[in-house]
């Protein structure tokens, strides 16, 4: 396998880290960036050497460049014979790079990683672990991801056999249910996982849900029923979109945490339970309890531990296991992706998150006549050829809101100065700053 040795990749934070490509195995699934200048190409001497036919000698060449406030790096083709793609368009001229820029060369596709390029080393694209012994799998039982999802996984079973309550939160289609399952496991209660989704049941059905009711506790109460605290007892509640949850049944469930009690609709005496607390949501939590839609006391028993599950477009690094882990459960497991189909799925933003990437992946299957999954068995606005722009127009790579903030603090709120960086106009900037809700004046030192 070529490429930079784990230990010289640790001493890096810069770099470009492996996405794609049909051979990954003999691909370094990382590179740093150990210079100023480093070229990628199929030379032995590149500081990015990748030994594939449709790579040339010197493909593309990075370039970092500072000036008095600033950093960036630009990458430039190196007049190759297939080009070097920033997106899904072919480039012409020098482009600058920004934290998860994709970038294809030849038959791979990689990331452009500010930081933690170290992480990105450890394993294989599909998952498998790197080390010194040689190659292993993930644990079988753990959600299905590389580091980033490894590092929520280890601060759950760190505290999955003690008593405290973790909050996972997250986008919607994140997979937090997944989480909870694993949570769960690694506990090892000998009771059940009960789940229930706040946001599902009307507030008066949710609290018979949760707590239970004895005969006759309401018209139509003709039998008793047992709540899902209860039902949960020696195992696991799992509260899903706790956010949602009304204000009159936040507070029973603080006296069932507190006393660790629950006591029925209609019931006189309360019944003990032993039961651990999980909950998920993609609200703030914090911003809830300030604006008086949760209650502080509840949030301070419920976030003992806070995990937060990062979106599908912020870990890339994960499309391609879990691409392949949704082909086999849909019943293409001897399907192969093609470049052209990774690139698509590498380019797109995934406003659904895990959740719409197994959506696509159902429907390419459904639609693939052969044994290769292709770009046309993706909707039409995902396909590169739709997207790609005619020479003329110009790149627009949109800077994420994290990294238009870092550079208006680095600029003192000056947009030109962020445009320079950026090399777009500044009504270019000034669309980015409307877009995110930025006001470049609360970057500028006070007067």
């Amino acid at each position: 396998m070529a490429g930079a040795s784990v230990e010289s990749v640790r001493k890096g934070g810069v770099g470009l880290a492996l996405l794609y490509a049909q051979d990954f195995e003999t691909v370094a699934p990382a590179f740093p960036f150990m210079a100023d200048r480093v070229v990628l190409g199929r030379d032995p001497d590149a500081g990015v050497c990748i030994a594939q036919r449709a790579i040339s000698r010197h493909h593309a060449h990075f370039l970092r460049r500072t000036d008095a406030d600033s950093t960036v790096w630009t990458v430039e083709d190196a007049r190759s014979r297939n080009g070097t793609y920033v997106g899904a368009r072919r480039i012409d001229a020098p482009t600058p790079l920004l934290h998860g820029t994709i970038l294809r060369t030849g038959d791979a596709i990689f990331m452009f990683v500010e930081r933690d390029i170290a992480q990105f080393a450890l394993d294989h694209i599909d998952g498998t672990r790197l080390s010194s012994g040689g190659a292993a799998s993930p644990p079988a039982d753990r959600p299905a991801g590389r580091w980033q999802v490894a590092r929520v996984a280890e601060a759950l079973a760190r505290v999955a056999r003690s008593p405290i309550a973790v909050a996972i939160q997250g986008e919607t289609g994140t997979g937090k249910e997944m989480f909870a399952e694993y949570l769960h496991r690694a506990s090892g209660r000998k009771g059940p996982l009960r789940a229930l989704n706040c946001s599902a049941i009307p507030g008066a059905l949710l609290e018979s849900e949760l707590f239970g009711y004895r005969r006759g506790a309401f018209s139509g109460a003709d039998r008793d029923k047992i709540g899902l605290v209860q039902s949960a007892d020696g195992g696991t509640l799992f509260l899903d979109e706790i956010g949602d949850m009304p204000l009159d049944a936040q507070a029973k469930l603080l006296r069932v945490l507190q006393s660790r009690e629950v006591l029925p609709l209609g019931a006189v005496q309360p019944e003990r339970v032993d039961i651990r607390v999980a909950c998920a949501t993609h609200r703030d939590l914090r911003s809830a309890v300030d604006a008086g839609r949760f209650r502080g006391d509840l949030y301070a028993r419920l976030a003992e531990l806070t995990v937060t599950l990062p979106p599908l477009r912020d870990r890339k690094e994960d499309i391609y296991l879990l691409t392949r882990l949704f082909m086999k459960k849909h019943g293409a497991g001897n399907h192969f992706p093609s470049l052209g189909f990774m690139q698509a799925l590498l380019t797109y933003d995934f406003p659904f998150n895990v959740r719409e990437l197994e959506s696509l992946v159902k429907r390419a299957v459904a639609f693939c006549e052969s044994g290769t999954l292709e770009a046309r068995h993706l909707p039409e606005n995902l396909r590169p050829a739709t997207v790609a722009p005619a020479p003329d127009q110009p790149l627009e790579q949109r800077p994420s809101e994290q990294e238009l903030s870092r550079l208006l603090k680095l600029h003192q709120g000056n947009v030109a100065a962020v445009g320079r960086t950026l090399q777009k106009a500044p009504a270019q900037v000034h669309r980015w700053m409307r877009r995110y809700g930025l006001d470049p004046a609360t970057f500028r030192p006070k007067a």
